[in-house]
C-alpha cells in the first residue's frame, strides 16, 4: 500500500516536531507569506535571543536590505513555482553572520507551500580554520627568514633608517621633496617585506604609500604619526613571532659572519691547548656555538601536524612553551630527534578519533604540548597530550603474559610505566610503519640516559599521558 503525498508530508511534520526539543541545531519552518511557524527547535531561542514565531525571517536573519531582499525574491520564485526549489537553494546564502555567530544554512522543501531552514553554528570552527591558517602563514614567513638570514638582517636595518626618517617627519613636515623621497623608500621597504610575506607589514605600508601619493597630487595634510606608527607596530607584531620561533639572539645576529663548523672547533681546540690556563675565552667562544632550547625543536609541531593528518586525527596545532636556555646543539640534537618517537606514541597510541573524543565529552581535537624549563640542575622537558591514557591494568597483564614480572610481584605505579621502555615490549597486536616494534621508547630513554637523565611517564586514564624528562647540565655555555 502506497502513502499518498500528503501523508508523506504529515509524517515529515511530525517527525520534524518531535525534534524540535531535542536538536542541538536550529531549525524553522516557514510558508509564502515567509514568517516563522511551529514547528521550530529550542536552539533557535539561543541563536535569535528570543521566540521566533510569528517573525519575519528576512527581517530576523538579515542586516540589510539588500540581502532581505534577495532572499525574499529567491523564496518568492520557489513558493510561486517558477523554479526547482535546489536551483534557488544553491543561489542562497550558504552561511550568514548574526549576532557574533558564524550559522551553516540548510534549505529543505516539506511541501510546495512549506520549507524547512536548518541553521548550523560553526563559529569555533571558523575561528580555528582562521587561526590554524595564519599559523600556517606564519611557519612560511619563518622559513624564509631562515632561508635568507642576511638578506634578512639588510631588511631590518632597512626598517631601522626608515623609522628613523619617520621620527624626523613626525617632528615636522618636510618638502615635497622629502615626501617623494619617501615614497620611494618606503616602496622599496614594501617590496622587501612582500618578500618574506610580512603581510600585515605590507598592507600598513601600502595604506602609508597611497596616502603620500595624495599628499603629492591632492595636497592632503600629511598623517606621518597616525600611519608611522601603525607601521611601526605592524613590523614589530611581525618581527615578534619570528623572533619567538628562531629566538632574539638568531634575530641580533642575522647579520653575523659565519665559518664552517669545523674550522670554529679546530680554534675552540686550539685554544685548550695552547692557552689553558684561560677560563674566560673558551666559555666565550662555546657562546657564539650556543642556541635556544627550543631551536632543537622547531620541527616537531609541523611533524605532528601532518602525522595526525595521515592517522586522521584531528589535533589543535602543537604548542612548544619556553625554551629560551642557551645550549649547545650537538649535545642534544640526540634528544631531540629522538622526540619524533614520543609524537607517534601520542598520536598512534593516545590521541582518540574525533568520534571517540566527542562521544567522550572531550574537545573533538587532540592536544599536544612541549614545556621546556630549567633549573640549577639541569634542563627539564615535559610532553603531554590529552588522549586516552594508559590503563596501568593493561599494562600490568601484559608484563604478566610476557613473562616480565612474576605473579609473586607488585610494582608500583612508576615502576610499571618504566616496563614501557623495555625493548620489544608495545601495546600493540601488529606491527606497521609507525609502531609495533617497541622500539620507539627504547630510543627515547637511551639518548636520555646518554645524556645522564631520567625519565618518567605520569599518566590518568582518559585524560592523558605525559613524559617528564630531566638532564643535568654537562655543558653550560654563558649567554
Amino acid at each position: 500500500m502506497h502513502q499518498s503525498s500528503s501523508d508523506t508530508t504529515h509524517l515529515q511534520e511530525k517527525l520534524i516536531e518531535s525534534l524540535s526539543t531535542l536538536s542541538v541545531q536550529a531549525f524553522f519552518t516557514l510558508g509564502p507569506q515567509l514568517t516563522i511557524e511551529q514547528p521550530y527547535s529550542q536552539e533557535c531561542k539561543i541563536i535569535f535571543g528570543q521566540n521566533p514565531e510569528g517573525k519575519t525571517a528576512t527581517n530576523l536573519l538579515f542586516d540589510s536590505p539588500g540581502q532581505q531582499s534577495d532572499f525574499a525574491m529567491g523564496l518568492g520564485l520557489i513558493f510561486e513555482g517558477k523554479t526547482k526549489p535546489q536551483v534557488i537553494f544553491d543561489l542562497l546564502p550558504q552561511e550568514i553572520e548574526h549576532n557574533d555567530r558564524r550559522l551553516r544554512c540548510a534549505y529543505r522543501m516539506l511541501s510546495s507551500d512549506k520549507l524547512v531552514m536548518i541553521l548550523t553554528d560553526v563559529t569555533r570552527e571558523r575561528r580555528f580554520q582562521a587561526l590554524s591558517k595564519r599559523d600556517v602563514e606564519r611557519r612560511f614567513v619563518v622559513l624564509k627568514v631562515a632561508a635568507h638570514r642576511s638578506y634578512f638582517a639588510q631588511f631590518m636595518q632597512e626598517a631601522q633608517n626608515l623609522f628613523s626618517w619617520l621620527t624626523r617627519f613626525e617632528q615636522s613636515e618636510g618638502t615635497r621633496e622629502d615626501v617623494a623621497k619617501l615614497k620611494i623608500f618606503l616602496h622599496t621597504f614594501k617590496g622587501n617585506a612582500s618578500f618574506f610575506d610580512l603581510i600585515h607589514t605590507v598592507d600598513v605600508a601600502h595604506q602609508y604609500e597611497d596616502h603620500l601619493e595624495d599628499v603629492l597630487i591632492l595636497g592632503e595634510q600629511t598623517r606621518h604619526k597616525q600611519l608611522g606608527l601603525a607601521l611601526k607596530r605592524a613590523y614589530f607584531e611581525e618581527l615578534g613571532y619570528v623572533s619567538t620561533i628562531l629566538g632574539e639572539r638568531w634575530i641580533k645576529e642575522a647579520g653575523a659572519i659565519s665559518i664552517p663548523s669545523q674550522d670554529y672547533k679546530k680554534l675552540e681546540n686550539y685554544l685548550r691547548v695552547n692557552f689553558p690556563g684561560d677560563k674566560k675565552l673558551g666559555p666565550f667562544l662555546q657562546r657564539y656555538r650556543a642556541t635556544p632550547l627550543r631551536n632543537l625543536f622547531v620541527q616537531i609541531p609541523a611533524y605532528a601536524s601532518q602525522l595526525g593528518q595521515r592517522l586522521g586525527k584531528k589535533i589543535h596545532p602543537m604548542i612548544i612553551e619556553g625554551g629560551e636556555t642557551f645550549v649547545l646543539p650537538e649535545v642534544l640534537y640526540g634528544l631531540a630527534e629522538s622526540m619524533v618517537h614520543l609524537i607517534r606514541n601520542s598520536l598512534d597510541h593516545g590521541i582518540e578519533n574525533t568520534l571517540v573524543r566527542e562521544a567522550k565529552g572531550k574537545d573533538p581535537s587532540g592536544s599536544l604540548r612541549l614545556v621546556l624549563g630549567k633549573s640549577q640542575k639541569g634542563l627539564q622537558l615535559v610532553f603531554s597530550d590529552d588522549g586516552s591514557g594508559i590503563d596501568s591494568k593493561q599494562v600490568l597483564k601484559w608484563a604478566y603474559e610476557k613473562g616480565l614480572l612474576s605473579d609473586k610481584q607488585n610494582p608500583t605505579e612508576q615502576e610499571l610505566m618504566q616496563l614501557l621502555f623495555l625493548p620489544g615490549f608495545s601495546t600493540k597486536n601488529h606491527v606497521d610503519d609507525l609502531s609495533g616494534r617497541g622500539i620507539g621508547l627504547v630510543a627515547v630513554k637511551r639518548e636520555v640516559e646518554t645524556l645522564g637523565g631520567s625519565i618518567a611517564i605520569h599518566s590518568r586514564l582518559g585524560r592523558g599521558t605525559s613524559f617528564e624528562i630531566f638532564v643535568p647540565h654537562t655543558r653550560r655555555p654563558e649567554a
